[in-house]
């Protein structure tokens, strides 16, 4: 019976998954582009998600309950249901093995993710710099895990220039009318 209830969870968590909307998906994503102030040509893995980029994520969202501060003296908090908890734990599970469309937004170039490094030692070339210093970037996301009737989202990003070089981010977002605010922070490197 408990495997029944799982695996009913897991197809109603892919049925919402899916229907959730691909545009609004990019769209997110490229807020979140925007706000990183990235307007070079954007190069983007092909994966979604890796074993250890699944592994980190869902180890950061071991708790229901994340607080941050955004601005100085602001902390903010932000509480998941358990049920909440579960489905974007099942989100995640699911999209382990899939794969982004290429031509995602404008400016942007699809590449594998076992070649990014090849891919920057190109750019490095062809600009003429040292490694790790490059104007290019590559990013890696997740498809942000909308929820709450498309209220809220969990959002995954890693933008990175070689080997010490590149922030990366887990992050809630809410609906502010047409776009997206981040509201609590998860996690968050510099490299």
């Amino acid at each position: 019976m408990k495997s029944f209830i799982i695996i009913l969870l897991m197809t109603m968590s892919y049925s919402l998954c899916i229907s959730q909307n691909k545009n609004e998906s990019i769209e997110i994503i490229y807020n979140v582009i925007k706000e990183t102030q990235d307007t070079n040509h954007r190069y983007y893995e092909d994966s979604i998600l890796t074993d250890y980029t699944y592994n980190e994520i869902h180890k950061s969202l071991t708790k229901r309950k994340y607080s941050s501060s955004l601005k100085p003296n602001d902390t903010k908090t932000f509480q998941l249901s358990r049920k909440e908890l579960r489905y974007i734990l099942a989100q995640l599970n699911l999209q382990r093995t899939n794969i982004w469309d290429a031509n995602l937004f404008s400016n942007s170039e699809i590449i594998q993710a076992d070649s990014a490094w090849a891919v920057l030692n190109k750019i490095r070339k062809s600009q003429h710099l040292p490694a790790p210093t490059s104007t290019k970037r590559i990013w890696k996301f997740i498809k942000p895990i909308v929820y709450r009737n498309g209220t809220c989202t969990l959002v995954y990003y890693l933008n990175f220039c070689g080997n010490t070089c590149g922030p990366e981010e887990i992050a809630f977002y809410t609906r502010k009318g047409n776009d997206w605010e981040k509201i609590v922070r998860v996690r968050a490197a510099v490299f």
